[in-house]
C-alpha cells in the first residue's frame, strides 16, 4: 500500500514540511528586507534554505525546508523512474528515467551554497526528461493531459526565461510556485491516471 502511493506520500510530506518552513521564516524579501514573515508574492523557496532570513535574523525553518526539499526531489525522482516504465520506446524511456532521476539528485543540492549551478544542472536534465515525456503525452488520446502538459511547459520555460534573463524578477516568486503546483498536479495525474496503453509506440516498418 505504501509503495503504491509512495509518490503522493513524498510530495505531501514535502508540501507540509515546506509550509512549516514558511511559517518559521523570520522575514525579509526582495520587496523589503525589513518585512516580517514569509511573503508568498516576494520570497523565493530558496530563501527558506538560508541560515538567516533576508532581514538578518536566524532562520529556524531551515532544517524543515531541507527535509521538504528532500522529499520533493525523492517523490519526483520516483515518478520519473515509474513513468519511464510506461513508455514502450526503450531509448526514450531510458532518457526519461535517468535524466529525470539525475535532475532530482542535483535539485536537492540547491539547498547548498552551490545553488545557482545546481539549478542549472537540474533544470537541464529535468527539461530533457519532461520534453521526452511530453512528446508521448501529446501522442496520447487524453485531451486533459495534453492541455495540462502544455500549461506545465509554458510556465516552466517562462520561469526559466525570467530566472536566466533577470527580466520581470519581481514576478518570479509567483511563477516559481505556480510551476511547482502545476508540476505536482501533472505528476500525480500521470502516476494515477495513465498506463502503458496510453503511450503506444509503433516501430517504423522497414521498406521492402
Amino acid at each position: 500500500m505504501v509503495q503504491k502511493h509512495l509518490i503522493v506520500i513524498c510530495l505531501a510530506l514535502a508540501v507540509v514540511l515546506l509550509f512549516i518552513a514558511t511559517l518559521l521564516y523570520p522575514g525579509g524579501s526582495q520587496a523589503s528586507l525589513q518585512s516580517s514573515g514569509y511573503d508568498w508574492a516576494n520570497n523565493y523557496l530558496c530563501n527558506l534554505f538560508d541560515a538567516k532570513g533576508m532581514n538578518g535574523i536566524s532562520n529556524p525553518g531551515m532544517l524543515w525546508a531541507f527535509a521538504g526539499m528532500f522529499f520533493l526531489c525523492l517523490g519526483l525522482g520516483i515518478f520519473f523512474y515509474r513513468t519511464s516504465a510506461k513508455i514502450q520506446h526503450l531509448s526514450s524511456a531510458m532518457i526519461i528515467r535517468y535524466a529525470g532521476m539525475t535532475a532530482m539528485f542535483f535539485a536537492f543540492f540547491v539547498v547548498t551554497r552551490y545553488h545557482d549551478i545546481m539549478v542549472t544542472i537540474s533544470c537541464t536534465f529535468a527539461m530533457l526528461a519532461i520534453f521526452y515525456l511530453s512528446v508521448f503525452v501529446f501522442t496520447s488520446r487524453s485531451l486533459f493531459f495534453k492541455i495540462l502538459t502544455t500549461l506545465c511547459l509554458i510556465t516552466l520555460y517562462f520561469s526559466d526565461f525570467v530566472y536566466y534573463s533577470s527580466t520581470w524578477l519581481e514576478i518570479l516568486p509567483i511563477t516559481q510556485k505556480a510551476t511547482y503546483l502545476l508540476i505536482i498536479i501533472w505528476v500525480l495525474g500521470l502516476e494515477y491516471y495513465t498506463t502503458a496503453e496510453d503511450f503506444p509506440y509503433k516501430a517504423k516498418q522497414p521498406e521492402s
